[in-house]
């Protein structure tokens, strides 16, 4: 198993969202996580709602002007700085996804035993359960995305829980 889960969680004036995404992690049976809140430029309370609500936390704010890839990585700059051990593993994650309770525990044994490797979390259709994503098909030369209908095909990962 991993030593520690550092999450790197992106939010911008989503409070209600992001409230759902820590219920979620609150819910956890894998306890050892670290959750590296990147607030670029909130104005409706997100951080001080999961400061209240996460014990192992650390916030990082920003002006508004990071956008979504300068969030991710101002969160990268944080787990950096941190000295992560080799065993340790990074989840960069959107606020607007819900999982079940040992979904990191799941992570942690799947990756407990791998380095320098990627894993993806399988999107669900909330209504059917069945599989909605599991990686995209870039064309970069096209500038087309399209969700892989073959895993040989996958060259890009959405940030959904990767």
């Amino acid at each position: 198993m991993a030593e520690n889960i550092f999450i790197v969680l992106p939010v911008h004036n989503r409070r209600q969202v992001t409230e759902k995404f820590v219920a979620c992690l609150r819910r956890q049976s894998y306890k050892p996580y670290h959750l590296i809140l990147v607030d670029d430029g909130s104005t409706d309370g997100t951080a001080d709602s999961v400061r209240a609500s996460i014990d192992a936390l650390s916030v990082i704010r920003g002006s508004g002007n990071w956008w979504w890839a300068g969030s991710l990585q101002q969160g990268l700059n944080a787990v950096t700085a941190m000295h992560p051990r080799t065993r340790d593993i990074v989840f960069i994650t959107n606020d607007d996804i819900q999982f079940e309770d040992d979904f990191l525990e799941k992570a942690a044994s799947v990756l407990g035993s791998r380095q320098r490797c990627l894993l993806l979390a399988r999107v669900k259709n909330p209504e059917t359960g069945a599989i909605a994503e599991t990686g995209i098909e870039a064309d970069f030369r096209a500038l087309s995305f399209k969700i892989a209908a073959d895993p040989e095909r996958i060259n890009c990962l959405s940030t959904r829980g990767l």
